[in-house]
Formats: C-alpha cells, structure tokens, sequence
C-alpha cells in the first residue's frame, strides 16, 4: 500500500475494514498519498477505521474481546462443515495501547486433524490523526461513526473518513 503505481485514476477508492490499520501511523500519511495520487479531481478516497470499542454493545471489530485479558487465549467459534467436520478457532490478543496484537488458532478437526494459524496487528488511528492527515491536494470532506452515517462520538465503533481530491488549478491561474 505504501508503493502504489497504477497507470491510471479512479473516482473512488475505498480502504476497507481496517486496511489502513495494517500499518503504523506513521506509515499512513504515505498511504493516503499513494492512493490520493491516484484519484481523478473531484473524487473520494473512504477510510474505513475500527475504534475497538464495545459501542452499541457489540465488539467491532468481531475478532476484539474488550474484555480478553492480554495473552488469555479464548475459544472464538466452532463451525460445523459441510463434510461433517469442525473447524474451531480460538485467539489471543495483546494490546499494548498504541496496537493489538491479534493471533488466531485454527483447529479443523479431521482425519489428520490439520492445525494453522494466523497474525495480525491492528494499530489505533485516532481522530486528530485523521483530521491532520489529509494528502496534499485533498480535503477531509466527513467524518462518520458508523456506516449510517451517525456523527463520530465518544463509543462509536467505527471512524469513517471521506477525503475529496480538489481540482487542480491551471498554471498562472487565481487562486
């Protein structure tokens, strides 16, 4: 994401569910630049930002357990398969303030029973941060709290950006 190189522009692009949290902070405004590089005047750029909280009384994201001591594990679900075998995944998470660690165990219960697992980290993106970090030659045109388009407020789960690329000016032109 920090690299991109398209040949062409787009009216639209769209950082979905906690793509931008991939990366640090300080890695994001390079992000943004990247894609905003990338979008035709005029278009958008949507950032779509988990907050970790427990706001209308369901975790969000789904795989956070605000309640989960730090490297507790936790058995998450358990599904049953079509071939009448059981996937079970449980997880643990360290959350260190600044990021999540998040590491999820997966269990399919078969004849061999076969093991894997995944790692991820989740770093917090806060509100100023969205706010200052609008790429050159972009303005931050909303911010939402959830996708209804609720205002952003304390316990809201979601941070939901919308960032407009302004129309490039001609050379010698007013400003």
């Amino acid at each position: 994401m920090r690299n991109l190189a398209l040949d062409h522009t787009a009216e639209l692009a769209i950082l979905p569910r906690e793509g931008l949290q991939l990366v640090p902070p300080r890695d994001g405004q390079t992000v943004l630049s990247a894609v905003a590089a990338h979008i035709a005047p005029g278009g958008r750029i949507f950032v779509d930002l988990a907050r970790f909280s427990n706001g209308d009384g369901l975790p969000d994201p789904d795989y956070y357990k605000p309640g989960q001591p730090n490297g507790a594990p936790s058995p998450d679900r358990t599904r049953n398969l079509p071939d009448g075998t059981r996937l079970r995944r449980n997880s643990t998470q360290m959350d260190d303030g600044d990021s999540i660690a998040f590491d999820q165990n997966y269990n399919l219960e078969s004849e061999p029973p076969r093991e894997w697992s995944a790692r991820m980290r989740i770093y917090r993106y806060s509100c100023d941060w969205i706010k200052a970090s609008a790429p050159e030659g972009t303005l931050l045109e909303e911010v939402y709290g959830g996708y209804d388009r609720s205002p952003l407020k304390p316990g809201s789960n979601r941070t939901l950006a919308v960032f407009r690329k302004l129309p490039v000016l001609a050379k010698g032109s007013a400003s």
